[in-house]
């Protein structure tokens, strides 16, 4: 987790970097095109940024924002939802019979003795 944030933080270094060693070329097709990349990957990245932070906590610790900190505000719904998918959906007895009816013991057999991991 660590080394992947420190990864994060340096292209988000490195693409910042980048706008602003190219804003002085951005006359020219290469100039603004590099620069166009650069700050397309800087918004992007404090997108991103911003939507990860959100789901798990106020970014900058500003409160006010709407639809931040949703996870632990609503982990209560999300534990139920969970539950009750796996329970009514993946557990019901008519999901795990249509599994086992579709499900061809034969065919599996033939297709591992076809195949070289299966000899």
């Amino acid at each position: 987790m660590h080394q992947m944030r420190a990864i994060a933080t340096l292209m988000l270094g490195l693409a910042v970097a980048g706008s602003a060693i190219s804003w002085n070329f951005r006359g020219s097709f290469t100039g603004g095109l590099i620069f166009a990349a650069c700050e397309a990957a800087t918004v992007g990245a404090l997108a991103d940024w911003f939507a990860v932070v959100a789901l798990f906590r106020h970014p900058l610790g500003l409160k006010f924002i709407p639809h931040t900190a949703i996870i632990p505000n609503k982990r209560g719904k999300i534990v139920e939802g969970i539950v009750k998918t796996v329970e009514k959906d993946w557990l019901s007895l008519d999901f795990i019979k249509g599994k086992i009816q579709t499900y061809s013991l034969v065919d599996e057999i033939a297709s591992a003795l076809d195949n070289e991991k299966g000899r």
